[in-house]
């Protein structure tokens, strides 16, 4: 997040940082949220912005534990598939989640 806040357009955002005045804000919360996208490395856009977002979702809504999502997806890997937005990821996910399930669980 930029120091004078992020309203402006990439090139305003392209000069705070070449003027060294971009900070980051949210740094420990950023760096917990990359850590638990990465545990889905074996997914192969598990870096994309969409996916980040989902996973962001998922652990502010507390439904369900990244713990108990990256278990679901490590028994079935293949179900998870690129999505073009995080709406589309965490439907996918709960998907997922719910295989065998007689009651549904929500994760956002």
């Amino acid at each position: 997040m930029a120091t004078q806040e992020q309203k402006g357009s990439s090139p305003e955002l392209t000069k705070i940082f070449e003027h060294g005045l971009l900070k980051i804000t949210h740094w420990d919360e950023a760096i917990e949220i990359a850590n638990d996208c990465k545990r889905f490395e074996k997914f192969l856009y598990w870096r994309d912005r969409a996916f980040i977002i989902a996973i962001y979702r998922i652990k502010k809504a507390a439904l369900i534990s990244i713990d108990d999502l990256v278990s679901n997806f490590n028994k079935r890997p293949e179900m998870l598939v690129k999505q073009v937005s995080q709406k589309d990821y965490i439907y996918n996910l709960e998907q997922l989640v719910n295989v065998g399930k007689q009651k549904r669980i929500v994760i956002s």
